[in-house]
Parts: C-alpha cells; sequence; structure tokens
C-alpha cells in the first residue's frame, strides 16, 4: 500500500492485522507463537518465547495503526516490547524468555545472543527509533546495544 497507494493491499493488511491480534490476549502480552490464520485463533503453548518473536513486529504494527486508525494494533505490539522490557534487563537480552501464558516476564536460559533467534529485536529497535526519532526509548536501547557488542 505504502508504495503503490492501492487501498486493496491496505485492507489485506488489516485483515491480517486483525487475525493476529488474538495471539496477544496473554497474561504476559507477549504473543503465542502460532496462529491459525483462517479463524484468527492461537494455540496456547508453555514454549519460551524467542526475544525475536515478541519484539520484531512493533513496525508494522505501528504503521498499520497510522494508516487505518485502529489503535489495536500499536497497542498489542507495544504492550509486547513492554513485557520485555518489564524483565529490567539492559543491552543484550536473553534468547528465551517464560511462556506467554505466565504473567511476569522472565528470562528462561542464560543465553545472551545478537545472533538467530535475537537479531530482529536488536534490528526493529533502530527502526522504531527511526519510524518514531521524538521517542528516546528506542535511541536509548539501541545505543546500549551497541555499546554491549565486544
Amino acid at each position: 500500500h505504502t508504495l503503490s497507494g492501492k487501498e486493496i493491499f491496505l485492507e489485506r493488511a488489516q485483515e491480517l492485522g486483525g487475525r493476529l491480534l488474538p495471539a496477544f490476549q496473554t497474561p504476559s502480552r507477549m504473543p503465542w507463537p502460532t496462529v491459525n490464520l483462517a479463524r484468527g485463533t492461537s494455540k496456547k503453548s508453555t514454549q519460551p518465547v524467542i526475544l525475536s518473536e515478541a519484539g520484531s513486529l512493533q513496525v508494522e504494527f505501528r504503521s498499520l495503526t497510522a494508516r487505518t486508525g485502529d489503535s489495536r494494533f500499536q497497542r498489542a505490539a507495544d504492550k509486547a516490547f513492554e513485557a520485555v522490557q518489564s524483565m529490567g534487563h539492559r543491552g543484550i537480552l536473553p534468547v528465551f524468555l517464560s511462556p506467554p501464558g505466565m504473567p511476569k516476564v522472565q528470562a528462561v536460559a542464560s543465553k545472551f545472543a545478537f545472533g538467530a533467534l535475537a537479531d530482529s529485536y536488536y534490528e526493529y529497535l533502530l527502526k522504531q527509533w527511526l519510524q518514531q526519532p521524538s521517542d528516546k526509548n528506542f535511541k536509548e536501547l539501541f545505543l546500549e546495544v551497541m555499546d554491549a557488542l565486544p
């Protein structure tokens, strides 16, 4: 839609976003890992949340809210991001987080990484900073990650 201006793409993005929203209806506000797009339902899981799963959809959901006026998308993405931040870790974060069904987000393993399973989260810190330059939080978080790298 952004490139073509064709409303059909925005309509389909809004439809897809609506089908993904049930994944965020969890005690932690981090999304369930699987969604049945035909039904718009999520399958509950006791598996850990992967950092990139919870922290790499904010740009698209905020953009969808900006283009449609439907604030549900940004709210869901922001709540997932806030849930990750609620652990209190700064810089490079743990890759595996508690399952979405647990109300308090915690690290469930001591694996910290910048690569696979986590890299999208860090990439999205930069993208969120660029998308919302007035929000200094994303800038600070991104720069803390860069400072933590060897």
